[in-house]
């Protein structure tokens, strides 16, 4: 059975269990009709209750599943071949970064020990 035909037979309150216990005792004698009226609505409503539940759990999942599977997707394209674009040119131009602040800094330090020794002269 398929989801759908398993909610048609849920969403069929009148073919429960419980209504036809409510309907036996009303036969027998055991409950007045207003009694068993009363049961049937209070069921009638906890019954839709529950199949909104189910119906909305299941959403829920399908939407939970297409969400894992969008993840799933995403995660190969970044672990496949190219992973992260722009993720090497980055590591390069970080590098090169580096070099021009050690070359900066050593020219920095020439430029003091010059000063240094005209202020010594």
């Amino acid at each position: 059975m398929d989801a759908e035909s398993d909610f048609a037979l849920i969403e069929d309150v009148t073919s429960s269990e419980a209504f036809k216990v409510l309907n036996e005792l009303l036969s027998a004698g055991g409950l007045s009709a207003d009694k068993v009226d009363a049961a049937k609505a209070r069921y009638t409503v906890l019954h839709g209750t529950l199949v909104k539940a189910l119906q909305a759990e299941k959403e829920l999942l399908d939407q939970a599943k297409g969400l894992k599977r969008q993840k799933d997707e995403q995660e190969a394209a970044l672990a496949g071949p190219g992973g992260v674009p722009g993720t090497i040119a980055g590591v390069e131009d970080i590098d090169q970064l580096r070099e021009d602040v050690e070359s900066a800094l050593g020219e920095a330090a020439l430029a003091q020990e010059r000063q240094q020794l005209l202020q010594l002269e």
